[in-house]
């Protein structure tokens, strides 16, 4: 169990240890919780972003203790990972044989997506921990209204995990349904009572918290516009929404477990139909909350993205290693070693290649950092900033916690699909001598690059004198003094 532990550790340690530059997501979730008190986190949050609360309070506080950096920001995402691995091995063990545990384990150890976001400034590590912890509980064998203690547990457990992670309502939802269909079918009476109170707790956590901070997320036009791509066609009962969410769920078996998705969708379905089988308590458990979580995705609450169902994967690996468990067991025993060690290898192969090339050529979403340095090195005295529109928020962060001694900046418009709009915003910029333009977060959609954009322009106004280019960030130097400024 430790080798397995250890192994899982390490991959997460290493992540958190060699990302670099907040990104944009990062950096507006960063300024929120760094400038507001922490009454403010309970009100809306700048900038359109979406946390639960106890997860910003909980960045608040690290970020109290040990300050604003970017190892300190993401402690709390690393600690999520590295309880998970305590936490899933435990899940395992309560639904799975060993061997199924094991390959369960081992796919999670090297699940890239399970790796990145254990470093990254978001809930979505949390939410997976949560999910978890959760599952330990449901997982036991029985509700009994006694002893008191249990119940209370149970109660406080549900109640504040509400609070640190959005899917959190649909783990419980789906663990009172299941434990209340169980304990109905064995006519558990004492059980069924002892549920209801535990229903009534949950039940009212949720709503105060839909009240303080849910309601609110789910009404936000802009952010229902973003992910207006991962909601199912409207209506709801429409027959595209078969295909569609088979594209989605093995997009969420590719992108966010980190399986080939034939493969793996291949393995669910038998560990699906193993547990169908040997443990329908533990499937309901297990594929519950997926059902809710399309549920609300067709009312329009919650989008099916792949982050914000992160959730789920470890709910994916435990089938997928059942599958692969119970396979072995149908092949004749003389050959069904050889047969699960080849079936256990072309599971692995995709997610530990991913892997290994992620370290071994990293890349990160937006390093920002490296172009503020260079700027800094090779700027002269009077030399102007021009901060592309998207870059704002990280150059805010790091203007902040680098000290940074810039004086003449302007910061870009957003101007959306207006083009003319740009051209006049990059027009004030003429007769500037020298001017750093730093971009990040730069939009590429439409057909339309926005950086080779506002270069084409920029070229146009004056001459370009030097180009500096990290992951996803770049600082030019124009010379714009000869530009006309009329």
């Amino acid at each position: 169990m430790w080798t397995l532990l250890i192994a899982g550790a390490l991959p997460r340690l290493a992540q958190y240890c060699s990302n670099r530059s907040l990104w944009c997501d990062e950096a507006l979730l960063a300024l929120n919780v760094l400038h507001r008190p922490w009454s403010g986190l309970v009100k809306p949050l700048d900038y359109n972003q979406g946390a639960p609360i106890g997860f910003l309070l909980l960045e608040k506080l690290s970020a109290e203790i040990l300050g604003g950096s970017e190892l300190a920001l993401r402690a709390i995402p690393l600690l999520a990972g590295l309880g998970f691995l305590f936490l899933f091995w435990r899940v395992a063990r309560q639904c799975l044989s060993t061997l199924a545990a094991a390959i369960a384990f081992g796919l999670s150890a090297v699940s890239f997506p399970l790796i990145y976001y254990s470093s990254e400034v978001k809930q979505y590590s949390t939410d997976v921990a949560v999910n978890l912890l959760l599952l330990t509980l449901l997982l036991e064998p029985r509700v009994q209204p006694r002893p008191f203690g249990r119940i209370l547990w149970l109660g406080v457990a549900g109640a504040t995990a509400i609070w640190f992670s959005h899917p959190a309502s649909f783990v419980l939802a789906a663990g009172g349904i299941t434990w209340a269909l169980f304990l109905r079918a064995r006519r558990e009476w004492d059980g069924l009572r002892a549920l209801t109170a535990l229903l009534s707790v949950w039940g009212v956590s949720f709503a105060a918290c839909y009240l303080i901070s849910l309601r609110r997320l789910t009404q936000n036009a802009m952010l229902l516009d973003f992910w207006r791509g991962q909601f199912p066609p409207v209506p709801a009962w429409s027959v595209h929404n078969v295909a569609w969410l088979a594209d989605r769920s093995l997009a969420l078996i590719k992108d966010s477990a980190g399986l080939y998705a034939p493969l793996g969708a291949a393995f669910f379905v038998a560990g699906f139909g193993s547990m169908f089988l040997r443990d329908r308590k533990a499937l309901g458990l297990l594929t519950g909350p997926a059902a809710l979580a399309v549920l609300a995705s067709a009312l329009r609450t919650y989008p099916l993205a792949g982050r914000l169902m992160l959730f789920f994967v470890p709910n994916i690996l435990l089938l997928v290693g059942e599958g692969v468990s119970w396979i072995g067991e149908k092949i004749p025993a003389r050959f069904s070693t050889p047969a699960i060690a080849v079936l256990t290898f072309s599971l692995f192969a995709q997610p530990a290649i991913t892997t290994a090339r992620a370290f071994l050529h990293p890349k990160y979403p937006e390093d920002i950092k490296p172009a503020i340095s260079y700027i800094l090195k090779n700027q002269q005295a009077g030399d102007s900033w021009y901060v592309y529109h998207f870059a704002r928020y990280q150059f805010w962060y790091y203007r902040e916690r680098l000290q940074l001694p810039v004086t003449n900046v302007r910061i870009g418009t957003d101007c959306g699909s207006d083009w003319q709009c740009y051209q006049a915003d990059l027009d004030q910029l003429r007769g500037t001598p020298r001017v750093w333009v730093l971009f990040s977060h730069i939009w590429v959609g439409d057909g339309v690059d926005e950086e080779q954009f506002f270069l084409h322009r920029l070229d146009g106004l004056g001459k370009r004198l030097d180009s500096y280019k990290s992951t996803g960030a770049r600082a030019h130097l124009y010379d714009l003094s000869t530009a006309s400024t009329r």
